[in-house]
């Protein structure tokens, strides 16, 4: 008897009711529902998001455009006296301020050549001293930084670094909205400021050779300013347009931030990047650049690729005037967009170059 128990105990712990049974498969269906249906919102969101959201966004804001386009939410380096050069490896600099007429600064560096810093050092030279070697008969390069950070990034003080050395004066300044210059960052603005430093430079020095470079998006800011000092009596002697690109659209399209959309990038330049405001259009400028012209790109660059560069090249060696400068372009090998003035191939160019520039 007790053995027939067990056995009838352990059959009604085991054996489940049917109708348990079938609600336990209800509730698993159920819950296969559930994970389904937020996996579809969650993939709907991202859709609305990717296809809609973000392109309207862009399209309707000018102030995302703006930050997109500039990048100078941050000034970096952080933590940075743009007043004090030399704490970051610069002798023979001074930092001080242009203003323009409506009593907004730009901020600017005179980095003496090399051979100033060895014999003088940066505590000996007073503010008169330094504007009086501008007229030593060295060349001046005017730098126009591209977007992102200050004229104190590593970058650009390797490239302020390398030209001094050369023998070289190089004048570098903050447009509006970056660094300690005052004011907002446009196409415009950026125009204005290069022209107020050309401005300043020319008066201390109106018989220097002068040439303007150009980084990035700097170099579409040089190619509008060129454009425009190029019809006056004092022009530059050269511009180098340093990893360019045709214009902001192809930019924009080509950046590396943009892969998400490459697959469906008509739609994206058709909908959000055709609609920003900004143009920065080089290739539509540099034909009436009547100076020298050096290209320099790095097929490494993948913030602005290779070809764009090349390309600017091509359309300025088929529709610039012939009676216009010499177009010469550099391939600098596997350089990235940073650090084409680190190319073996760039030294003999700049210097040829720079000689060779009226």
């Amino acid at each position: 008897r007790d053995v027939t128990r067990c056995a009838m105990r352990s059959r009604k712990k085991v054996d489940t009711p049917s109708h348990v049974s079938g609600v336990t498969e209800d509730c698993k269906s159920v819950s296969m529902k559930r994970k389904f249906g937020c996996k579809s919102k969650t993939l709907v969101c991202i859709l609305l998001l990717y296809l809609i959201i973000i392109p309207l966004a862009i399209r309707f804001s000018r102030p995302l455009q703006n930050a997109l386009i500039y990048v100078n939410m941050v000034n970096m380096p952080l933590f940075t006296n743009l007043s004090s050069p030399q704490d970051l490896g610069l002798a023979a600099t001074r930092s001080f301020y242009l203003l323009h007429e409506n009593g907004e600064r730009i901020g600017m560096w005179q980095i003496a050549p090399s051979n100033y810093q060895e014999r003088d050092g940066d505590v000996n030279m007073s503010d008169e001293q330094y504007t009086n070697i501008l007229s030593d008969g060295r060349p001046i390069i005017m730098y126009m930084h591209g977007n992102t950070g200050n004229r104190a990034m590593m970058h650009r003080i390797g490239i302020y670094k390398m030209l001094v050395s050369r023998g070289y004066h190089c004048i570098a300044f903050d447009y509006r909205g970056y660094g300690d210059s005052d004011g907002s960052a446009s196409e415009e603005g950026l125009r204005d400021d290069g022209f107020l430093v050309w401005s300043w430079i020319r008066k201390h020095a109106p018989n220097a050779k002068v040439i303007v470079w150009g980084h990035s998006l700097g170099s579409a800011a040089a190619t509008r300013l060129s454009q425009d000092i190029c019809s006056q009596p004092q022009s530059p002697a050269g511009v180098i347009l340093d990893a360019p690109f045709t214009n902001l659209e192809d930019a924009a399209t080509n950046h590396i931030f943009s892969l998400p959309y490459w697959p469906i990038i008509s739609y994206f330049k058709y909908v959000a990047v055709s609609h920003i405001q900004e143009k920065f259009s080089t290739i539509d400028k540099i034909s009436e650049v009547s100076c020298k012209v050096l290209i320099i790109h790095g097929r490494g660059d993948f913030i602005v690729p290779y070809h764009l560069g090349r390309n600017l090249y091509d359309y300025a060696i088929e529709h610039r005037n012939p009676g216009h400068g010499e177009v010469s372009f550099v391939d600098c090998g596997d350089t990235r967009h940073r650090t084409n003035y680190l190319s073996t191939a760039l030294p003999s160019a700049l210097t040829t170059f720079i000689d060779n520039s009226m």
